[in-house]
């Protein structure tokens, strides 16, 4: 207890999340009450171990076996890491460092969504993920998406008023098909967490056990990202001369890359991005949280077309990045490659200077000679149409001069930026499959 003057007091209270989740705070701020108004608790008629003794019987066992073998079954094939474009390398060791971006959605556009609800019968939460599914995949370019989430795990009302940790941690796999509607992701999404919720009993870490995951400790198993929701509308005891009211902490660790948080208080609903600083700058995930919204009026305003027309940007976004890369229009022929045209124009004007830089100059011949070199050392090598081949140079001349040599030799250029960390480097290099 903290005296910042004769009627203001801080009471902390510091439990380790292994003992006790949000219910459990809430019921000891009760309790807490309870006893400061002199009142008698009702007697204690289960503990947290008589639970841990219930898992353990013979029905239980059963039953998370089943639910063991669903699991299973949704991951049978493991899914690709999900592949956020991140403003710094990964580390060798997941960092816990995060910060956090909040914005307020509109009460108009809250109206919408509950009025979404209501017609489909499906809950904020499968909205949310649903959104975050499309936002995802068009980040990525991926379809196959796993969201973490989490169940408060008191399936019985016998527990309810247990002191304990009882949450589980959900992976939610969802395939987002850009030829289907929002309107079929989001029954498909419903069925799916509804599904899974059935059985959310059997522990996270046993499934990771179970699927043998490699070992990395660069991220979290399985998924990378979390959707959570809460109701911040938490009903504080009314004491009589004491006016109660709660501090949010400032510190935030991220414990995936980023966790997007569904809060509602009153009638507003807010979308909080929690991310890890390590990985992301705080004006990439600002604008991630104005993509996410988007995404968001697009699903309302086009619920019943293809996904594939929903777009993260706005109409004034599209339009700055048409003004910021048009420039003149070259007439150039769509029935020839580009190391064809060079090669042509090497024959046309041998001398005349194809590029330029930090001072120095090379004809088309020159570029063209030079082009041809790296291509006939690839082929010797071993290079057959439709390999990659990495370049890993910083710009100059002879950059321009690998890239046309790759592609006379008929293979795909993977660029690799010279300062890039070791670990990168051989990363992307392993990544796509170079050849040389």
């Amino acid at each position: 207890m903290a005296k910042l003057s004769d009627e203001k007091y801080v009471f902390m209270m510091d439990m380790h999340h292994i003992i006790a989740d949000g219910v459990t705070r809430s019921l000891l701020i009760q309790e807490l009450a309870e006893l400061y108004e002199k009142k008698t608790l009702p007697p204690v008629q289960l503990h947290y171990k008589d639970y841990a003794v219930w898992q353990q019987e013979e029905k239980q066992r059963a039953l998370l076996e089943k639910q063991r073998q669903y699991w299973l079954e949704q991951y049978a094939e493991r899914p690709e890491d999900l592949a956020l474009p991140l403003d710094f390398p990964r580390p060798h060791v997941q960092s816990f460092e995060g910060d956090r971006v909040d914005r307020w959605l509109s009460p108009e556009k809250v109206q919408t969504i509950k009025a979404l609800m209501a017609e489909k019968g499906v809950s904020m939460n499968m909205v949310m993920q649903t959104a975050f599914a499309i936002f995802l995949s068009k980040l990525t370019g991926q379809t196959d998406i796993v969201i973490g989430a989490v169940t408060a795990g008191r399936m019985h009302t016998a527990i309810e008023r247990v002191p304990g940790m009882f949450v589980n941690t959900l992976a939610l796999r969802q395939e987002v098909q850009l030829e289907e509607t929002t309107a079929q992701l989001l029954e498909k999404m419903k069925d799916r967490s509804l599904s899974a919720y059935e059985h959310q009993d059997f522990p996270f870490e046993e499934l990771v056990a179970q699927l043998d995951l490699p070992k990395d400790t660069s991220r979290n198993p399985l998924f990378s990202v979390m959707l959570t929701t809460d109701d911040r509308d938490m009903t504080l005891p009314n004491l009589n001369g004491l006016k109660l009211s709660q501090k949010q902490q400032e510190t935030v660790h991220a414990k995936f890359d980023v966790t997007l948080g569904i809060f509602e208080e009153k009638d507003q609903v807010g979308v909080r991005f929690e991310y890890a600083t390590a990985l992301f700058k705080k004006k990439t995930i600002q604008r991630w949280s104005r993509y996410f919204e988007q995404i968001i009026d697009e699903m309302l305003a086009k619920l019943n077309e293809p996904i594939s027309s929903l777009s993260i940007l706005t109409e004034n976004e599209k339009q700055e990045l048409i003004n910021e890369w048009s420039g003149p229009v070259l007439n150039v022929p769509s029935d020839q490659t580009v190391h064809e045209l060079i090669k042509a124009k090497a024959f046309e004007a041998p001398n005349q200077k194809a590029a330029t830089f930090c001072g120095t100059s090379w004809t088309y011949e020159e570029l063209n000679s030079r082009a041809n070199t790296v291509a006939s050392r690839l082929i010797s090598n071993g290079i057959k149409r439709g390999d990659r081949v990495g370049i890993l140079t910083r710009p100059s001349l002879d950059m321009t001069a690998a890239v046309l040599g790759v592609l006379k030799a008929g293979a795909a250029f993977v660029p690799i930026d010279a300062d890039y960390p070791d670990q990168r480097i051989a990363y992307m290099l392993e990544d796509c499959g170079a050849e040389v």
